[in-house]
């Protein structure tokens, strides 16, 4: 199978957020606290004793666009990021109540304004997403192939360098992604190291993971792009990052570049910086 090829069959990936026939219901309630934390993370608490399922909706009152972020813990207490600049975001807490019609009601709702002097910090903290603490094993390696590094393009390089020779793609994953039996899931950093696998989306968590712990902005994005390797009908995940030092973000895309080591054993470092006009048709940032 030619490298064209695999790249299109293993980079779709049916994650978190690809749910457009998502229904929901006008509900009252309490028992939720949803409140604007640092950087434009948003903190959401809920006690949830007679439901399985509780979703987080993000939504820009000035577009309609709308982030859904799921939980199956009783005990919700989750960390979500406001990713589309600053302007006024409804944020709401809905509870599953028909599962055969995937009917969701609304358990609580805020409106939050989101005003920094920077937006782009959002991409430094951890959430539900891309999750990490400095405790985690992925991060301290991080902290320590970079230690002597003094520049944070370099650092850039060193991650994605790491991740492309030594990472491999998840098959069994992606086909139970593919056939729906798998659900809805957050990439799990340290599972993701332990293994040395995963599907883009996990990838692009720990590219991001890692580069935040440094204090890299990086972005983890879906969407469709069209290259040599994409067709632009799959569904992807990929990596925009920011270099303080060149003032400019960079898009990678280290699961492609991975496949393609895992088979030829050879890549140039500059194959880490993609044409972004290629990466354009975005469907979310986390």
């Amino acid at each position: 199978m030619g490298i064209k090829r695999a790249i299109q069959i293993i980079a779709f990936c049916i994650i978190i957020f690809s749910l457009s026939g998502f229904k929901a219901q006008a509900a009252s309630g309490n028992g939720a606290s949803i409140n604007l934390g640092k950087n434009g993370i948003v903190k959401v608490t809920f006690q949830n004793n007679k439901r399985t399922k509780v979703a987080i909706s993000v939504k820009k009152t000035t577009s309609s666009k709308t982030y859904y972020y799921f939980t199956t813990a009783k005990k919700v207490n989750v960390q979500v990021p406001l990713t589309e600049g600053n302007g006024r975001y409804e944020v709401a807490v809905l509870v599953l109540v028909d599962a055969e019609r995937g009917a969701y009601a609304v358990q609580y709702k805020t409106s939050i304004p989101l005003a920094l002097k920077d937006s782009n910090k959002v991409y430094l903290g951890s959430n539900q997403i891309v999750n990490w603490k400095q405790k985690n094993a992925a991060i301290k390696y991080a902290n320590k192939i970079t230690k002597k590094i003094k520049t944070d393009y370099k650092k850039i390089q060193k991650i994605y360098t790491y991740i492309v020779k030594n990472y491999h793609y998840d098959y069994a994953k992606y086909r139970k992604n593919q056939s729906g039996n798998l659900g809805m899931y957050a990439p799990n950093i340290g599972t993701i190291y332990r293994s040395k696998k995963g599907i883009c989306y996990d990838i692009s968590a720990l590219n991001a993971s890692m580069l935040r712990s440094l204090g890299i902005k990086a972005r983890l994005v879906t969407g469709y792009p069209k290259t040599k390797y994409y067709n632009g009908n799959v569904y992807h995940a990929w990596n925009k990052v920011y270099s303080k030092s060149k003032r400019r973000w960079y898009t990678i895309d280290a699961t492609c570049d991975m496949c393609i080591y895992e088979q030829v054993k050879s890549f140039k470092t500059s194959n880490m910086n993609k044409k972004a006009s290629q990466y354009k048709t975005v469907n979310y940032m986390y």
